[in-house]
């Protein structure tokens, strides 16, 4: 190792953070969700609406819009942050369940009939190619392709909207599903354990998500450009740093990356590799994997500008660097004393462990506002959700780099949340039958004056007419407005809505309070 020359790349971006200055929640946001991208899952949710065989679902489907997807992830944002037991329950105008920001967004018919009919691509049959002979081929089945769009632009956005900083770091992320599916993984050391595989590159300070691969199988490997008798690891490592080469970047990996072939090809372009290191990797010296060592020994040797070190803690760790050598140094010592003296640590594994836990950053800040946490039937749903999660948290480092200020995570979504109730929820598409009470719909009310509304009987049901019963159901305006009333017999024969005839009947066709 006395002829190891440690010389580290020269970082050559001269500005990192936000590439656009942005003054609000609001403004970060949408520089990931732009009116392309809504216009796009407004476009392939109508598209899909009209396709299910559902005649309940068709008697009340209506169009949706941008405003309306908006108010949607407003509505998981404050899911997010107000944990109630089930979705029904965000309905509920029991006293004790009762909270008013959900009953404000939706209904619970159009929030069950949009979150039914929210696609992001078309879903019909697959297409066939024809080779030179005439003969259909099937194409090969993209096991991702219900969400390619959204990844494909989220990937797209967040490497332009953001320049890291010099320490990235690479490593997997478990977004938790334990339903069937052929792409699920088990990974022991995540708290998720089961779950969709994520590739990621993070910053290392603040967990900014800079590019991810969504795990897809073997099939991964033509996404990858993985060549034959290449490491799917290696390929993983060339995708997701292949735009930041030749900058001057630290990168750092675990032992399942890492390899000496790997190290000097990241090397060679311009980029620096540390990390850890499994000793049964080709090319890895004899010497380094079996000398017997005791605790606090190191062991080293070198090939050109590539080291590997190993060293004796409680077990034997083996790392590789291109910019560390075998130097040591004491880790920061904390104010409070110690029982026994700090050893010294080689100073790649102090490194390592500072600047390796970009991922498990971005995951931890993302634990206590977890959008996903309800159970979903569609396993893409709960991956889309949490994308949406990873930009709302990206959004907050866009904010943080722009103003130079530490905005708390908590106020930074509630802003975020109530900035987009503002803007969009007055422009929603209003049902064909009520919505919940709000003071910007007052032109559904002139509209409904305009026809001849007239009380009749609810009709009548199969099991109310066997047992000779007349049909009851719960006054909208009752229910809307949380109040605790019999059920009534009579609705509205034009709008099929069921209205007691004392007050609430005038009230829900003028808006006139009782």
């Amino acid at each position: 190792m006395e002829s190891f020359q440690s010389e580290e790349e020269i970082f050559g971006q001269e500005h990192t953070g936000s590439v656009q200055n942005h003054n609000s929640a609001y403004d970060a946001f949408r520089s990931y969700w732009d009116d392309d991208i809504l216009g796009h899952i407004v476009t392939e949710t109508n598209q899909y609406a009209t396709k299910i065989l559902s005649a309940a679902f068709q008697s009340e489907w209506y169009p949706t819009n941008p405003d309306e997807i908006l108010c949607l992830f407003a509505f998981w944002v404050m899911l997010g942050i107000i944990r109630m037991p089930t979705i029904i329950s965000c309905f509920s105008v029991d006293p004790l369940l009762k909270t008013e920001i959900f009953r404000r967004i939706f209904t619970r018919n159009r929030y069950e009939n949009l979150t039914r009919a929210l696609h992001f691509v078309d879903s019909g049959p697959a297409f066939n190619d024809t080779n030179p002979s005439g003969t259909s081929v099937a194409r090969s089945h993209d096991r991702i392709h219900r969400l390619r769009p959204i990844i494909d632009h989220l990937n797209f956005k967040f490497q332009n909207n953001y320049i890291p900083d010099k320490n990235i770091c690479i490593d997997e992320s478990l977004t938790l599903w334990k339903g069937r599916l052929d792409i699920k993984q088990y990974i022991r050391s995540k708290a998720s354990k089961f779950g969709i595989k994520t590739f990621e590159l993070c910053e290392s300070a603040t967990g900014y998500l800079w590019s991810f691969i969504v795990y897809s199988g073997k099939q991964s490997a033509n996404d990858l450009d993985q060549t034959p008798g290449t490491l799917k690891s290696t390929a993983v490592v060339k995708k997701l740093i292949a735009p930041l080469l030749h900058k001057g970047y630290r990168l750092f990996m675990d032992n399942w990356y890492n390899s000496p072939l790997l190290a000097r090809f990241l090397k060679r372009n311009g980029t620096d590799c540390v990390g850890t290191l499994r000793p049964s990797r080709r090319d890895v010296p004899v010497l380094v994997n079996k000398a017997p060592l005791k605790r606090g020994e190191i062991i080293a040797r070198h090939s050109g500008d590539v080291s590997v070190l190993s060293w004796q803690d409680k077990k034997r760790i083996t790392m590789i660097s291109t910019c560390h050598g075998s130097s040591t140094a004491l880790p920061r010592v904390t104010s409070r004393p110690l029982s026994r003296p700090v050893p010294f640590k080689p100073q790649v594994v102090l490194d390592y462990n500072k600047f390796m836990g970009g991922v498990d950053l971005k995951d931890q800040m993302l634990e206590p506002y977890l959008l996903e946490r309800k159970r979903c039937a569609k396993w893409y749903m709960k991956l889309f959700k949490r994308l949406l999660n990873v930009s709302i948290l990206n959004s907050r480092i866009l904010l943080q780099s722009s103003t130079g200020k530490p905005h708390d995570h908590l106020a930074f979504r509630l802003q975020l949340a109530d900035s987009i109730l503002q803007n969009h929820l007055s422009n929603c598409p209003q049902g064909r039958r009520f919505t919940v009470a709000n003071s910007r719909s007052s032109h559904r009310q002139h509209y409904r004056t305009l026809h001849q509304h007239w009380p009749a009987l609810l009709e009548q049901t199969e099991s109310s007419m066997a047992h000779n019963k007349s049909f009851r159901k719960r006054c909208v305006v009752c229910l809307r407005e949380g109040r605790r009333t019999s059920k009534t017999i009579f609705c509205c024969e034009a709008c099929k809505v069921p209205l007691c005839m004392k007050n609430c009947f005038k009230v829900y066709h003028t808006g006139d309070k009782p």
